[in-house]
């Protein structure tokens, strides 16, 4: 071989090595930031907003950002909610995390009925909102304002989040089992506020 040949398969085998860590770093361990952000609300079924910004979800203006990939493949820019008081960790699903409310705890003395809950999968970069009180129009729209205002993005990048938004049976047996989408998405399900 001479030195050219030799030098191409270095330069290919390196950034082969470099794609492949990439490929990992963001799919497999994921990119989560070490900046902790504080909010003086405390408690699990307080809400607020944390700080950090996003222009449009797709380029950070802050260092308290982490990536979620969307469900077009792409990857969107969010602020850090994973370090915010008001992101918990179920305690009975490892990698699961409540943002904002919890479900209703089945102790009698701390039933609280939220109007909905936000699950979010870790390693599946999945957000599951379950609307839990009627009118259904209504806790949606206060799930899609809560949410964006954590994430930091644009009604067009939470169309893009990998996540299902529905109801269950004992809330609403009509809209039950349907895919209802945020109300700004293209095929969202209207429903009455």
């Amino acid at each position: 071989m001479n030195n050219k040949t030799l030098y191409f398969l270095t330069v290919l085998i390196l950034g082969v090595l470099a794609t492949v860590f990439v490929l990992l770093r963001l799919f497999v361990f994921g990119d989560n930031t070490t900046t902790t952000q504080t909010n003086s609300v405390s408690g699990v079924f307080v809400q607020g907003t944390s700080g950090g910004q996003t222009t449009s979800g797709s380029q950070p203006t802050s260092h308290n950002t982490k990536m979620v990939t969307s469900s077009d493949g792409g990857t969107i820019f969010v602020k850090d909610f994973m370090h915010s008081s008001e992101t918990t960790p179920d305690e009975f699903n490892e990698g699961f995390n409540n943002i904002g409310y919890k479900m209703p705890s089945p102790t009698p003395a701390k039933i609280i009925n939220p109007p909905y809950n936000i699950m979010y999968i870790e390693k599946t970069k999945y957000f599951n909102i379950t609307l839990l009180q009627e009118p259904i129009g209504k806790a949606r729209l206060e799930a899609e304002q809560y949410l964006m205002n954590q994430l930091g993005i644009s009604q067009a990048d939470m169309c893009r989040l990998i996540y299902q938004l529905s109801t269950p049976y004992w809330v609403n047996d009509f809209y039950s089992g349907q895919e209802l989408r945020f109300s700004f998405c293209p095929g969202a399900v209207k429903l009455p506020l």
